[in-house]
């Protein structure tokens, strides 16, 4: 195996233009990452950026094979009647403070600040609705802490000790018929965030377990979009506020109540309206996640949306493909699939989030990669963080591409800026200007972070050949763009994006700041986009493997 990175120049970060330009008498730094224009997502235009959990698409009737699904009546539906207004939700990474607003011009300005949009967290009435109750809203501008109540005893006393009245937040509803909505308070906390309010039993119990003291009942809110159990039995309240049926988004989680009995349905298959899209409902109601096995098949399921994405009819081993199933790659790159007893491997053999197809010698003809997550350096959630003199979305791209590669492989979630701290508490990415360092991430921290969170990784200079048989194995590479490229809008610098899956030449790309580069292209164009320096001065390709199945490769 060839050495692992061990160079300081930095790879694939970008700053905007409105950051200081590198000393231009820096050499390395001149080498370094500097995007003119980083793209705004608010003027992307997504209306062709390709379905990533299954970009290798497979005809719909294909996909619907031998499934039989419940019938249930479609249902049209409308966000909100005109009688109600959203309550959103929006959470501050910084200082742990849940925010409420129904104000949308508020929400998009504090989703640009870096806030998490947290989406609707329940319904207010109308000003002018007979059963309107107000809801105050005051801040502490020394904590820097909103509180809301609908005490006026409470909003008098706050105001007293130099709260200030910022008006009525939202409308509760009076009387009992509502949906309850809880407060806790965290004894511990010593600015923002004090108080929180959730109409979720779960979590109002969870924030107990972790100290928070249940202050009981806060007020009601009209039962608008939301489940709600009474007498033994779930019960969706449709957008109008009226016990109905059809696709419910509750709590994080999927649900489909029937048109004939308004029940919850159960342990089937179920087509969303409207749409070529399928979810399956599980013994709980709720929609399956990633890979599954159902009855005798073999399933997977988008991590996000529910959706069916694959369906294993006629595939061969299924779940068992890792214990039944031998994999090798030789060294021209072809890859063979055999059985125990040596005899090729015919058809579809899936393991976890991975599917190999073969032909009828076995040989693998195309290997897909399903639910691997797209995530972008300039999300609010991190794109804004500081470090140094600069901000994530400017030097983001590598710990943006580490975490989708990791969570491909590991099926769950990592945080690109969590990756950028832990390289940080190392000092392998910098964002200070002027200390002689390069702006970006180290080459030897892309090698530090794969040991440090256990993933199997290979490097320095990986020729197109090598990435291939990664890529064939089901494994992932994060590849460094030149400046000046055909991916690579930027004059001068170099940039990180993601590769994985493979079908006669062509892989998937999620690119962390590009939309346009997010499709299939085939790999001699990415090859033609690569980065070249001096050799041992950096490593600029890195292969990460997969533990869940063993593949046997002669590199």
């Amino acid at each position: 195996m060839k050495k692992m990175a061990t160079s300081l120049l930095a790879i694939a970060m970008c700053l905007s233009q409105t950051m200081p330009l590198m000393a231009q008498e820096n050499t390395e730094a001149s080498k370094g990452q500097y995007v003119e224009n980083i793209p705004d997502m608010n003027e992307w235009d997504f209306d062709d950026f390709i379905d990533e959990s299954n970009y290798f698409q497979e005809e719909s009737d294909k996909l619907f094979e031998n499934i039989t699904f419940h019938s249930t009546e479609p249902k049209a539906y409308s966000e909100i009647s005109a009688k109600y207004e959203r309550v959103f939700r929006l959470y501050n990474l910084r200082t742990s403070e849940h925010f409420y607003t129904r104000d949308e011009n508020e929400r998009k300005a504090l989703i640009r600040g870096g806030w998490i949009d947290e989406k609707v967290s329940w319904y207010s009435l109308k000003a002018d609705d007979p059963l309107a109750e107000p809801v105050y809203r005051l801040y502490n501008p020394n904590a820097q802490d909103h509180h809301y109540t609908r005490e006026e005893n409470e909003k008098n006393v706050l105001i007293q000790l130099g709260w200030v009245l910022e008006g009525i937040g939202w409308y509760a509803q009076k009387g009992t018929e509502g949906k309850p909505i809880y407060r806790a308070y965290n004894p511990n906390a010593t600015a923002a965030g004090a108080h929180h309010f959730s109409r979720s039993d779960n979590e109002y119990n969870a924030l107990a377990n972790m100290g928070w003291k249940q202050e009981g009942l806060s007020f009601y809110v009209p039962k608008v979009n939301m489940i709600v159990n009474e007498y033994g039995q779930d019960i969706w309240y449709d957008e109008t506020g009226t016990p109905s049926y059809g696709e419910a988004y509750y709590d994080g989680d999927w649900y489909y109540f029937d048109s004939t009995t308004k029940r919850k349905i159960k342990n089937a298959f179920v087509k969303v309206p409207n749409s070529e899209q399928a979810r399956y409902y599980g013994d709980q109601g709720k929609a399956l996640y990633g890979s599954q096995k159902i009855g005798n098949k073999s399933f997977i399921f988008d991590h996000t949306s529910g959706y069916l994405i694959y369906n294993s009819s006629d595939s061969v081993f299924g779940d068992q493909a890792a214990s039944n199933v031998i994999a090798k790659i030789d060294k021209s790159g072809t890859m063979r699939m055999y059985d125990k007893a040596g005899n090729p491997v015919r058809g579809d053999v899936r393991v976890n989030n991975v599917v190999y197809t073969t032909d009828n010698h076995g040989v693998v003809i195309r290997t897909q990669v399903y639910n691997v997550p797209h995530y972008f350096q300039t999300d609010p959630r991190w794109g804004n963080v500081w470090f140094g003199d600069t901000t994530f979305r400017h030097i983001g791209c590598v710990p943006t591409v580490l975490a989708m590669a990791y969570e491909g492989i590991n099926n769950r979630p990592y945080s690109p800026l969590d990756i950028a701290y832990a390289l940080k508490s190392v000092g392998k990415i910098n964002g200070t200007f002027g200390n002689g360092i390069p702006i970006g991430t180290k080459g030897d921290g892309v090698m530090w972070a794969a040991e440090h969170y256990g993933i199997q990784a290979r490097g320095d200079y990986l020729d197109q050949m090598e990435i291939t048989k990664v890529l064939k194995s089901g494994g992932f590479v994060s590849f460094t763009l030149n400046a000046r490229s055909q991916l690579n809008p930027d004059t001068r610098f170099y940039h990180e994006i993601l590769l994985y899956g493979y079908e006669n030449g062509n892989v998937q790309v999620h690119d962390p700041l590009y939309v346009n580069n997010n499709r299939t292209i085939d790999l001699d164009t990415i090859m033609r986009c690569n980065a070249e320096f001096e050799p041992a001065k950096i490593n600029l390709t890195w292969g990460y493997l997969r533990d869940d199945i063993h593949v046997e490769i002669e590199w």
